[in-house]
């Protein structure tokens, strides 16, 4: 059952980080702000860059605060910085700018916690079968928002609706945040 409830809960992350993959980013950045695919390519290398320190970094607070809680207090705040992007005005450029950086400071930490807590809540025999299942369980559901993203590509970059898939992100990011601390911090405090 713990497997069954992560795994739902992973497909809805996973849903909403499809509205806010790099391809998108980098279009929404040339087609809102003006920016230069030659420029935004050298912005997502810095951003991926820390991404990647940010996952070395997490595996001390896995060991500091524990692999649930890192999941969730890492990424929390990174699905507010996606908000923020989509709240940005379109003549401050330099500030969604900062938010994406923010954002990737924090935001891949929960990976390695997200890999170490599956592994934790299954015996040894199910982990390689519970870490298969969640995975596929998060490309079915990264898979699902691309046909809605396609619905917002074709509206004026200028608009309203071109930040929605951010807002959608953000919010449906922060249910999961929000609904995992609930059914697993919660019940485990509960128990204890």
């Amino acid at each position: 059952s713990t497997i069954v409830t992560l795994s739902l809960l992973f497909i809805i992350d996973a849903f909403a980080g499809g509205f806010v993959m790099q391809a998108f980013l980098s279009y929404f950045y040339e087609k809102r702000f003006d920016f230069k695919f030659d420029d935004l390519g050298s912005i997502l290398f810095v951003c991926n860059i820390i991404g990647g320190i940010s996952g070395v970094i997490s595996s001390k607070l896995v060991k500091k605060i524990g692999a649930l809680a890192t999941m969730i207090f890492t990424h929390l705040p990174s699905n507010i910085f996606l908000i923020l992007i989509g709240l940005t005005s379109v003549d401050a450029s330099y500030l969604a700018i900062i938010f994406l950086f923010l954002r990737f400071c924090i935001s891949q930490m929960d990976v390695p916690a997200r890999q170490t807590y599956v592994s934790m809540v299954v015996s040894s025999s199910e982990r390689s079968a519970a870490n298969g299942i969640t995975n596929i369980v998060r490309s079915v559901g990264l898979s699902l928002s691309f046909p809605i993203l396609g619905i917002f590509y074709g509206y004026d970059p200028k608009s309203t609706m071109f930040v929605v898939p951010f807002f959608i992100a953000g919010g449906l990011k922060i249910f999961y945040d929000l609904t995992l601390g609930v059914c697993f911090l919660w019940n485990k405090k509960k128990q204890e």
